[in-house]
């Protein structure tokens, strides 16, 4: 019997899709290093802000004449 030959070089396409996995998991997480980010600057930074806002916003009792 022949020996069978492979016709199709799976090598390169390994090569491409390896690549595009490593875009693809810098590309995640570069996001989640953004939506971290963002949320390190809400909770810590802007937290003096946020809670005296929310301060405000507090229903204020009123008397009814």
């Amino acid at each position: 019997m022949a020996e069978r030959l492979a016709i199709k070089d799976t090598l390169p396409e390994t090569r491409i899709f390896s690549k595009r996995v490593v875009i693809a998991a810098a590309g995640v997480r570069a996001r989640v290093a953004v939506l971290l980010g963002r949320y390190f600057h809400l909770q810590i930074i802007d937290h003096e802000t946020y809670r005296t806002e929310s301060d405000r916003n507090r229903i204020h009792a009123r008397a009814v004449p």
